[in-house]
């Protein structure tokens, strides 16, 4: 295991025992387990009625290429290619099932090429805020969650890069407070078709499968795959996709998944 897989399962391993003890107030409504009287003055059958739905979304690292500027766009492709992607975020409070307002999501991404903006010579990672050394801003950007706690991004297929399958980074603010820290991963049946064509299969290097992907496995990120469909019934794949994936969090959550 090299340095860099430590750093993630030593985070890993603090996540989980914090979502452990969380998860009991967000029971599985087939399990027949007694609700904790902490959690709820409600009846247990309305309890898990109400919170069946409404488990905490996975955190996931933040790895080295977050850069914290408040580029307030939807359409994030600038000059970029690759196939299109339409994604839909919306933010909800665990603890009550209702949309977040008012949250500030960051989306950042590399393109076709494994590439980072801001590090597009490809700085060897050191674990430590990693201070942008370009200033093209592709594949970045930020929106303030609507009344439904809804932001939305025009976006691109993500390629892969050396020790990492294919993934979207995200990170919540509510205020100051850094609330959750996400990746968005992809079905590997979506991914193999993609890097079969245009300019995905112009990248020779070998994809990381998600499986093997250490973030993937350690952050539970079987949770984190969005569903993605055509943009139409006839579209071709080289159209594009749509997705929505919904994040569950705790708003009071300062999360701890931060690079440096």
């Amino acid at each position: 295991m090299d340095v860099y897989s430590s750093i993630l399962f030593f985070v890993s391993i603090s996540m989980m025992s914090r979502c452990d003890a969380e998860n009991i107030c967000s029971p599985n409504p087939n399990d027949s387990a007694t609700i904790p009287s902490s959690c709820s003055s409600e009846s247990p059958q309305s309890f898990v009625k109400r919170y069946a739905k409404c488990s905490l979304s996975p955190e996931c690292g933040e790895g080295p290429y977050f850069v914290e500027e408040d580029l307030i766009r939807e359409n994030i492709i600038e000059d970029r290619e690759g196939i299109p992607l339409s994604l839909q975020f919306n933010m909800i409070d665990y603890r009550t099932c209702e949309p977040i307002p008012n949250a500030k999501f960051y989306l950042w991404q590399p393109d076709y090429a494994g590439i980072y903006s801001g590090f597009m010579d490809k700085p060897p990672i050191r674990r430590e805020r990693m201070i942008p050394r370009d200033p093209r801003r592709f594949l970045r950007g930020t929106q303030i969650s609507d009344s439904n706690g809804t932001v939305n991004f025009e976006t691109l297929f993500p390629g892969h890069y050396r020790g990492r399958t294919p993934h979207i980074h995200f990170r919540i603010h509510l205020d100051d407070n850094v609330a959750h820290i996400g990746q968005v991963f992809f079905d590997e049946k979506i991914i193999s078709q993609i890097n079969s064509i245009p300019p995905y299969n112009q990248v020779k290097s070998r994809r990381m499968k998600n499986e093997e992907d250490g973030e993937f496995s350690y952050f539970n990120g079987e949770k984190s795959i969005i569903d993605l469909k055509p943009i139409s019934a006839t579209a071709s794949m080289e159209q594009g996709f749509t997705g929505i994936m919904n994040v569950v969090i705790d708003p009071f959550h300062q999360s701890r998944l931060m690079w440096a």
